[in-house]
């Protein structure tokens, strides 16, 4: 019997870029390749081969090498094998100069607060006369910022983890990079909070919401249990922090939800804090989910189109119970799985996620993904309510996700063949 892969054939979308699918076969999509492909791959003497690593990564990334793959295929990393090590050292200067940017504006807080100290500052202190001149000394210093790692990827031609549109990310007043936000304590599981009387960029917002998002995840496995792996995550959440001061509520809680799934993988604070920034970067491009608020409408918008399209009779229940599209849709589409499926389910689909990337397009697998999911659970779906409905909805169950992927890809190239987006 011949058991080698077999290819779909190419699918283009409607801007005519060719779609490639994840390669199917007897071997199941989200079962890890054989680690000696990764190995040969990342022990390339030269530069290692993009092309290759992502066609292995669309079979299933073995856990031991899905941390340093997910650095290549995010562009953390570079390719060029001569550059690896300086990359690295000028990664761990700006990273360091994260972390002594936040302890110096929030770092002398009050002595009751629990997270004083190096990459664990109180959020709220240091607010008077001195705070601020600190603050706006370390602001000068972080107009600095990325200039190391950025000019690097210059001199190689690469397009490194800081190597990207938008420059230094959050810190400037005209940063928009969202939807509306809103008040109150962050959800575990993300749920979009809509528009609100909160404005998106509000400063104390976003200080509450990071001080409150980064409390709840201290409390949450594995952190609650592993002092030392919580320290870990403190400290990149700190550069984080920094990093993205001025986003919206919702997006700080997308930034927790990306830091706690990466951060699993990750072997230290500096690499969970550039791939959740490179990640974050590229979801708030031109024309992806994250970009601003229109965009995530049109976004919401086709998701709704294609649920129709794909699934009437779930669409009809849907609607029969009156769910509205901001109680489910947005916060579907973009926690990309994290905090409502199990952490291994989350990366065997993140793996093929991050190897169909391209350099316009971030996780456009994940509304097909999302048919696909809702597709398999139509049965519990179909005669559960309105409450029950958004339970399941926020608490998947275990999934076969070979099976999710290749209705994924099904599903995705029905639409392109049918030019169900295009107009």
């Amino acid at each position: 019997m011949d058991r080698s892969p077999t290819y779909l054939p190419p699918v283009y979308s409607p801007d005519a870029t060719c779609i490639q699918s994840p390669v199917l076969g007897d071997a199941e999509v989200g079962i890890a390749s054989d680690g000696r492909i990764f190995e040969e791959l990342l022990d390339a003497e030269v530069a290692v081969n993009m092309e290759k690593l992502r066609e292995a990564s669309r079979m299933g990334i073995p856990p031991v090498y899905r941390g340093v793959v997910y650095r290549y295929l995010l562009g953390v990393a570079f390719t060029d094998k001569s550059s690896e090590m300086t990359m690295e050292e000028l990664q761990d200067k700006d990273f360091q100069l994260l972390s002594t940017a936040y302890t110096r504006i929030w770092g002398n807080g009050d002595e009751d607060d629990g997270r004083g100290g190096a990459g664990g500052g109180g959020l709220v202190g240091s607010h008077g006369g001195g705070g601020k001149v600190a603050a706006l000394h370390t602001f000068r210093e972080l107009l600095k910022f990325s200039t190391s790692s950025t000019a690097a990827a210059n001199a190689t031609g690469g397009s490194g983890p800081l190597h990207c549109s938008g420059g230094f990310h959050g810190m400037g007043s005209g940063d928009a990079v969202g939807g509306s936000s809103g008040a109150g304590t962050v959800a575990m599981p993300f749920v979009y909070r809509g528009p609100s009387a909160v404005p998106a960029l509000a400063p104390s917002a976003a200080l509450a919401a990071w001080e409150e998002g980064v409390t709840a995840l201290r409390y949450c496995a594995p952190y609650n249990a592993d002092a030392r792996q919580w320290a870990r995550m403190e400290s990149a959440l700190a550069a984080l922090q920094m990093m993205y001061c001025h986003v919206s509520v919702d997006n700080v809680q997308l930034l927790l939800l990306l830091a706690r799934q990466l951060d699993r993988v990750a072997s230290s604070a500096r690499d969970t804090f550039f791939t959740v920034h490179a990640l974050f970067s590229m979801l708030t491009q031109d024309g992806n989910i994250l970009h601003d608020a229109q965009t995530l409408q049109t976004h919401c918008g086709n998701f709704l189109m294609l649920f129709r399209s794909v699934l009437l009779p779930l669409y009809e229940h849907f609607t029969a119970e009156g769910l509205t599209t901001w109680e489910w849709i947005p916060s579907l589409l973009t926690c990309f799985f994290v905090g409502r499926m199990h952490p291994d389910d989350v990366f065997a689909l993140w793996d093929c996620y991050l190897a169909d990337m391209s350099e316009h397009q971030a996780m456009a697998l994940h509304p097909y993904a999302c048919l696909a999911t809702l597709s398999s659970m139509t049965e519990v779906l179909i005669e559960a309510g309105k409450t029950e409905l958004l339970y399941c909805l926020e608490h998947l169950p275990r999934l076969d996700t070979a099976s999710i992927m290749r209705k994924a890809v099904l599903i995705r190239e029905s639409v392109y063949s049918k030019e169900l987006l295009c107009g």
